[in-house]
């Protein structure tokens, strides 16, 4: 919407001043990041890196919810990477139109909303029901997105939408921040973001090559179908775990 209202250049001013606000918040951080009985670390990157990746190899739901959460993120990066396609061929908007904008804004209020709601939502014992629901979720508001070519229920969807991916990917990084010792959050929440995220760039490109042969709308279907793949995939892996130890 800053773009179309006054220019690309300008709106990144804005951009660039939200990173200088959370960089301030971040640094305003005083609590000590690991305990002082805490086992020491590994040395190197390389290494700390390896104990990670072990321990993540070895946890049943925090590699089930790594390897669901890279579908997911594969899915997503498909829609959001057409986002502007989608509101030119399905919607009928020029791409210099503010409605462009306000899907995208839709996008960020969904994620606010999440946010806010996610502490409501979220106990460790729900993650076999919170994932699957959320994967579930975005596969029906993808099918929504494909069929209406109103720009206010697209909004709407959009808004749902993105508010169903954070409450997946917000409950993937809380649970793998509980479940991990706490010597082994940083490295394994680092291992499970470069998997977790690593389908985005995947799912634009594939997503583009298919909107181009199918159409964009066609598209914004198979995404969902995607959705519901991981969401019976989470659905299978999580539902045979149980005890303390896999749900603290």
């Amino acid at each position: 919407m800053l773009t179309s209202s006054i220019g690309a250049a300008p709106a990144i001013w804005f951009d660039a001043a939200s990173f200088f606000v959370a960089a301030t918040m971040i640094g305003g951080i005083t609590a000590p990041m690991r305990r002082d009985d805490d086992p020491s670390p590994a040395t190197t990157l390389v290494a700390q890196a390896s104990e990670g990746l072990r321990f993540i190899a070895g946890h049943p739901v925090i590699r089930a919810l790594i390897l669901v959460g890279f579908v997911n993120s594969l899915a997503f990066g498909a829609v959001l990477g057409q986002l502007v396609v989608y509101a030119d061929r399905a919607l009928a908007i020029p791409e210099s139109d503010w409605r462009v904008g306000a899907l995208f804004t839709a996008g960020a209020v969904g994620t606010l909303a999440a946010g806010l709601l996610f502490g409501r939502l979220f106990a460790p014992e729900r993650v076999r029901v919170i994932t699957p629901a959320g994967l579930i979720g975005a596969g029906l508001l993808c099918v929504g997105l494909a069929s209406t070519s109103t720009f206010v229920v697209a909004l709407g969807l959009a808004t749902l939408f993105s508010a169903c991916i954070q409450v997946v990917i917000t409950t993937g990084i809380t649970y793998r921040q509980l479940a991990s010792p706490d010597h082994l959050v940083s490295s394994a929440n680092v291992v499970g973001r470069m998997v977790a995220w690593g389908g985005q760039p995947f799912g634009g490109l594939i997503g583009g090559l298919v909107a181009e042969a199918l159409g964009v709308r066609d598209m914004v279907v198979i995404a969902g179908a995607l959705f519901g793949v991981a969401a019976s995939w989470a659905w299978l892996a999580l539902r045979r775990v149980s005890g303390p130890a896999a749900f603290p």
